[in-house]
């Protein structure tokens, strides 16, 4: 999804829209306030769906020039088990604890850049793919 508003607004595509509409008014008020990061200019948006056997290794989110303040994710799948996996991983600096949250549906899951996180293996008696929408508030691309 291309950064500028301008171009997101000229976008048919509903992940431009829900991105351009976090980016602005209230939307982006709320987050703000939520995350304590007064300079988050912008919202981006992709969608994700995790099918068995799909997961994702630790990493940040950090990406230089990126302006990544915060990671969301919006859990999209009606009905989840926790023994289905795909649940986002938090670890600790010396990769010797971890947190987990669930994909529960309509979950908003928001944490800061960096932080390692993971998402663990989707199980292959998954009944659904695990749906959500992720992205990042940012500032503007340095």
């Amino acid at each position: 999804m291309p950064d500028g508003q301008r171009e997101r607004r000229k976008s048919k595509d509903l992940l431009a829209a829900f991105a351009d509409w976090w980016s602005n008014g209230e939307p982006r008020d709320l987050l703000r306030k939520i995350t304590g990061f007064a300079e988050i200019e912008f919202a981006d948006a992709q969608g994700t769906a995790y099918s068995p056997g799909d997961f994702l290794t630790g990493h940040t989110d950090d990406v230089d020039g990126k302006g990544r303040l915060a990671a969301y994710v919006l859990n999209l799948t009606p009905r989840w088990r926790v023994e289905w996996g795909g649940l986002l991983i938090f670890h600790d600096e010396a990769n010797a604890q971890v947190s987990g949250l669930t994909p529960d549906f309509n979950r908003l899951n928001m944490f800061r850049v960096p932080q390692v996180h993971s998402v663990t293996e989707v199980s292959r008696a998954a009944a659904f793919r695990r749906y959500s929408i992720t992205g990042w508030l940012r500032t503007k691309a340095q």
